[in-house]
């Protein structure tokens, strides 16, 4: 039986160094460009009542978009959860280079449409992190009250289409659940500092899930 009134709030985070075309060190080290900070602020105002957990991601840019959230609610526990974005190239190919410069890489990857698929140490498969969202899933329905989580696009994407199928047992058809991804990553657009509310209810055993929204966000400074 899911619990009464439980709110999600997926966010995405503010805009990345790395959003904004600048050259990288690490997959998790990118911090938020003056825009993304600025982006951060807006989330905060938008929160309409005091939540009671704060769920970050290990990456830095997680984090620096929930600051402001958090000083606007310090007595909000804050928890950190394994939901840092899809790591699915080598570490090393990061050191230096631009998200333009990672996209042949990034579709080199995705042709071959292997869910099973590492290319080393320090990344996993498609199949690992739709391990990770599940097990985060598995958290959330569990708790009460309003959450806020902060995470990735990747992340937010696995999220909808594990719930939007009626959480599809993806390991009965791997290459379908993988297919359904790819084209969401060109069919779901989620800009930075966006918002995916989901609720649960015991009147709806079906979660519910909002269209993204991004009214807290005026249009000169949204980015994606």
């Amino acid at each position: 039986m899911h619990n009464i009134g439980h709110e999600i709030w997926l966010i995405r985070h503010g805009q990345s160094m790395a959003n904004a075309g600048e050259m990288t060190t690490a997959p998790g080290s990118a911090g938020l460009t003056d825009l993304g900070r600025r982006q951060a602020a807006m989330i905060a105002k938008a929160i309409p009542r005091k939540p009671e957990r704060i769920i970050v991601s290990p990456y830095d840019r997680t984090r620096q978009t929930a600051r402001p959230s958090m000083a606007r609610f310090p007595d909000t526990a804050v928890e950190e959860w394994p939901l840092q974005e899809f790591t699915y190239l080598l570490p090393a190919k990061y050191n230096g280079t631009t998200l333009e410069q990672r996209r042949p890489m990034e579709n080199e990857y995705w042709s071959r449409l292997d869910p099973a698929y590492v290319e080393g140490r320090g990344t996993e498969s498609f199949l690992g992190m739709l391990d990770r969202v599940e097990a985060a899933w598995e958290r959330l329905r569990q708790m009460q009250g309003f959450t806020l989580l902060f995470s990735h696009g990747q992340i937010i994407r696995a999220f909808f289409m594990l719930l939007f199928e009626g959480f599809l047992d993806y390991r009965q058809d791997t290459g379908r659940a993988m297919s359904m991804f790819l084209g969401l990553r060109t069919g779901l657009f989620i800009p930075n500092g966006s918002i995916m509310r989901i609720v649960l209810s015991e009147e709806n055993a079906v979660p519910v899930l909002s269209p993204l929204s991004m009214a807290h966000i005026p249009p000169e400074l949204r980015s994606r």
